[in-house]
């Protein structure tokens, strides 16, 4: 394999020869290629550069000197004001600064077109009324074309919007309150959010007390009629006694509270949970007590098991709550 030497031009075999790259046949022609100057021009102040090949190709000979080099960034970063006329330094961001200032940044903009229409300027700035307590204030053109010199101040605003109630309908007993536009409640009171806090329609899940049940407090229909449904089962001899909510389960990340409390007639107790529909909260608990509480058994009434017992025994058992019926209270 045969090369051409850059620096004499006599062709060349190189001793290694996977060498493909090869630029000169002898040290003493890369010796003499090294020798050779370029002579570059400063871009400050104009003196000649002698440098080699290699530190062209670096990129370097723009500036003679370290000094030269800071003195062009300077110069770069000068700017002249257009309203003052004062020079002045700034960072260089490759865009071109035209105030030195903001006081003659407002100057200059009241000047222009645009800031004679609208008036833009400190000493022009738009004076407003405020809208809660009448003061008078100065804002800047932009902020009151964008609607923010309503108020002249945070607190002004908050306490105008705390001045206009609006009327809202509790949704658990259908009541209409007023209350602040700030405000996000959907309750009239305490008592109807610790009633409604997790069943807001009483027409849907129709929590409240039975009489028929001594008077326990029971979330839905459901709920109470699966608890009639064991006061028969009592009767019959079915089971020996229930309770509503005895008992709490401690989880890893919650409690769990299930609905009854039933024993046998041989003592075996067994925690039983109505479940209309099942939410992703709901399975998390009836998974966790599965891993936590595996020893305790849990039965499950969901939708379809509570309708074939709600179709067997609900002829059978007094006071029974059907769709649209009123509760009894």
């Amino acid at each position: 394999m045969l090369l051409i030497c850059e620096r004499c031009g006599k062709e060349f075999t190189p001793k290694n020869p996977s060498a493909k790259d090869q630029r000169f046949c002898s040290r003493a022609c890369f010796s003499a290629s090294q020798r050779i100057r370029t002579t570059m021009v400063c871009q400050n102040c104009g003196k000649h550069i002698s440098l080699q090949p290699n530190e062209v190709k670096r990129g370097l000979g723009t500036y003679c000197s370290p000094g030269c080099r800071e003195e062009a960034r300077i110069k770069r970063g000068t700017y002249v004001c257009l309203e003052c006329e004062k020079t002045f330094y700034a960072k260089f961001t490759g865009r071109g600064r035209k105030y030195c200032s903001v006081e003659c940044s407002y100057a200059g903009m009241s000047k222009t077109k645009t800031g004679l229409l609208s008036g833009v300027g400190k000493a022009a700035r738009v004076e407003c009324i405020c809208k809660f307590c009448g003061n008078q204030f100065s804002v800047p053109p932009n902020k009151a074309t964008n609607g923010r010199g309503l108020y002249c101040s945070k607190n002004c605003m908050e306490a105008d919007k705390r001045g206009r109630p609006v009327e809202n309908v509790c949704k658990f007993c259908g009541k209409v309150f007023e209350t602040s536009c700030w405000e996000t409640t959907v309750f009239c009171g305490q008592e109807c959010y610790t009633k409604g806090h997790h069943n807001p329609s009483p027409l849907k899940h129709r929590g409240g007390k039975r009489k028929d049940l001594g008077d326990i407090w029971f979330r839905s229909s459901w709920e109470a009629n699966y608890a009639r449904l064991l006061n028969h089962f009592k009767d019959w001899q079915f089971i020996k006694d229930w309770e509503f909510e005895p008992h709490t389960f401690k989880l890893e990340d919650c409690r769990y509270l299930p609905d009854f409390r039933v024993e046998s007639l041989n003592g075996h107790v067994a925690y039983h949970e109505v479940k209309g529909y099942m939410t992703e909260e709901g399975q998390r608990k009836l998974d966790g007590m599965a891993e936590t509480h595996p020893d305790v058994d849990l039965l499950l009434v969901d939708a379809d098991r509570y309708k074939f017992l709600e179709g067997a025994c609900a002829d059978k058992i007094p006071h029974w709550e059907f769709k649209g019926d009123s509760i009894n209270a």
